[in-house]
């Protein structure tokens, strides 16, 4: 498998928006707004100059990495990090690779902390983020439910200065 990672383009809001729902209703792991909405979202990332990398296998999305900068000067050194990987695509190391891009781009533009939230039944992931250096800070009480269970989210942060 030939895997190359990418910055979204406009050419890829489509097959980014069908990975992201995807994701999203495979385990409920995402927490997922319309079509609509992530288009929108893809679209101001792309004129904003936004951290969004693709994974891509041929025209198909694999999986994505995306890091949001705080707005404001004041919180302007740290951003969140949002990941995905389709499910067939799990367990071969591009979790690792997109996380990977993202940490880099994001010290490259001066970001100094990335944060996220990972359900706390998310096993691979909370593996993933450790491996990569993030430490659990908090738990989130009730962070998400579907179909009508409720999951706690554990709130991790990665310093990149000590990378």
């Amino acid at each position: 498998m030939s895997i190359r990672l990418e910055v979204i383009s406009t050419s890829h809001v489509a097959a980014y928006c069908d990975c992201v729902l995807a994701v999203a209703t495979d385990g409920g792991f995402l927490a997922c707004p319309s079509t609509e909405q992530l288009e929108r979202q893809a679209l101001n990332s792309i004129a904003e100059g936004g951290v969004h990398l693709l994974a891509m296998d041929g025209p198909r999305v694999a999986g994505w990495g995306q890091v949001m900068r705080g707005q404001g000067d004041a919180v302007a050194h740290r951003a969140d990090v949002l990941l995905g990987v389709r499910a067939q695509y799990r367990g071969q190391g591009l979790g690792s690779r997109l996380l990977g891009g993202c940490m880099n781009v994001a010290a490259a533009r001066g970001i100094e902390y990335l944060e996220l939230e990972v359900r706390s039944d998310n096993q691979p992931a909370m593996r993933l983020y450790h491996r990569a250096g993030f430490r659990a800070t908090s738990t989130v009480r009730d962070a998400m439910r579907v179909d009508g269970v409720a999951y706690d989210a554990i709130r991790m942060i990665l310093s990149l200065e000590s990378r």
